[in-house]
């Protein structure tokens, strides 16, 4: 049993980044004190993860340069809500599973609300 996650939950990668859930392509049908549940349908990106992949070489037009890119680009639901469901996709619970993409460091999930649990 667990909270239900909504968008204003807050998610954090291991790392720090602040995590942000994109609505999925259908309207939300099921909400909690008002505000949209997540779905395993819902994308979650980081776009600030403090923490940098080693850098590669790569050349370009003779030059060498060299890129950084984040250690957390995206997260993906590994494990969600096992009988509550919202237009076929399984809720996440504040006890999901979510990792991050590429590195595979959990997400920290913190519900924004109590009331309405799941399982």
């Amino acid at each position: 049993m667990g909270a239900l996650l909504t968008f204003g939950s807050g998610m954090t990668c291991a790392h720090g980044g602040l995590a942000i859930a994109i609505p999925a392509p259908l309207p939300p049908r099921l909400f909690a004190r008002g505000v949209p549940v997540l779905t395993m349908a819902n994308q979650v990106v980081i776009p600030a993860c403090p923490v940098m992949a080693v850098p590669k070489s790569n050349q370009l037009s003779g030059a060498q340069y060299t890129v950084v890119a984040p250690f957390c680009v995206q997260a993906a639901s590994v494990l969600g809500a096992s009988r509550v469901s919202s237009q076929g996709a399984p809720v996440l619970l504040a006890d999901s599973q979510v990792m991050a993409v590429p590195s595979n460091a959990p997400l920290l999930l913190t519900p924004s609300q109590f009331r309405v649990q799941g399982q």
